[in-house]
């Protein structure tokens, strides 16, 4: 089943303008796949390393480091806090596209997950079994978890499904 996913509207800052909302000319995949295949059963470095492992998987994949007020940094908020993440490239970064299928997603996409308590939790797709997402994690260390079940677990929960735009995504 075809299991539609919540879009989010882009938040802006309330003072100030956007600093940068630069195009990325490219972004590897194989490059993402490549990190979190590496890393996905390392030791956490956090007690919820989620996002953490996200956002090393992302930089790996091709997005740059934004240094504007430590927004996408290793270990600063937008680098290791699920909702951090998402204001981060909702106001000053990186291109990305909020999609309403899980099924569009590509390897290095993320997925988020923000549960009825409040909590979240990010993964990244490692490949697209035929519209069921693979996906790679953290905290927990996951391999190749289907979408289906992260979804059986959690069926009433608010999914983010974030593909990364770039002229060139392998």
């Amino acid at each position: 089943p075809r299991i539609v996913i919540q879009r989010r509207r882009h938040r802006r800052p309330s003072q100030g303008k956007v600093v940068a909302h630069a195009a990325l000319a490219s972004y590897s995949g194989q490059a993402a796949y490549n990190y979190a295949a590496a890393h996905w059963d390392s030791p956490p470095r956090f007690t919820d390393d989620c996002q953490n492992f996200t956002s090393w998987v992302v930089q790996a994949g091709g997005w740059q480091q934004f240094y504007y007020q430590d927004w996408w940094t290793p270990y600063w908020d937008g680098w290791v806090n699920v909702f951090g993440f998402e204001y981060f490239i909702d106001t000053f970064y990186q291109p990305v596209q909020y999609i309403s299928y899980v099924s569009q997603l590509h390897w290095g996409d993320v997925l988020h997950i923000h549960y009825p308590d409040g909590s979240g939790h990010s993964m990244v797709v490692i490949a697209n079994n035929y519209g069921n997402p693979l996906l790679a994690a953290h905290t927990n260390a996951r391999w190749g978890y289907p979408f289906s079940s992260v979804y059986a677990g959690a069926p009433n929960a608010t999914y983010y499904a974030i593909h990364i735009t770039a002229d060139n995504h392998d």
